[in-house]
């Protein structure tokens, strides 16, 4: 996805477990590599969503169940790891994967999808530091 600007394109890559960014050079028509952001091995990042006010962003990762959340530095396009957190009860042994990732318009909360769990983890944003505070696991 593009960020909230529109000048970097951000791309997950389920496989090698990091998010790549690139710039469009339009005289060119071309994309070139920015930067590369590494996630903890097996995350399996799928989806990506930024928090509407462009401070924070947000991955969900599909292999081992769990969300990283990113503080965004605009003028540099650079993501800051802030933590990564579980989108599946304690104590849930079953099989799992995720896919959706969304933030409310007003950016207070996140929603990400448990395939395999049958459910919908939402979590609070704190508006101050991006960090996520379980609310509930909404079954579907």
């Amino acid at each position: 996805i593009f960020s909230p600007d529109g000048r970097f394109l951000f791309v997950q890559d389920l496989g090698l477990d990091r998010i790549s960014s690139y710039v469009l050079e339009e005289d060119a028509g071309r994309l070139v590599l920015h930067e590369e952001t590494s996630l903890h091995p097996g995350a399996g990042p799928r989806h990506f969503a930024f928090r509407p006010d462009g401070k924070y962003a947000y991955v969900i990762n599909e292999v081992d169940s769990t969300i990283t959340g990113f503080a965004y530095d605009a003028e540099k396009g650079r993501l800051t790891s802030i933590e990564t957190v579980p989108t599946l009860p304690d104590g849930f042994q079953g099989e799992n994967t995720c896919a959706e990732i969304a933030v409310s318009e007003d950016g207070r909360f996140l929603y990400g999808s448990n395939r395999g769990h049958d459910s919908i983890v939402v979590y609070a944003i704190d508006e101050e530091s991006g960090r996520l505070t379980l609310v509930e696991h909404a079954d579907v």
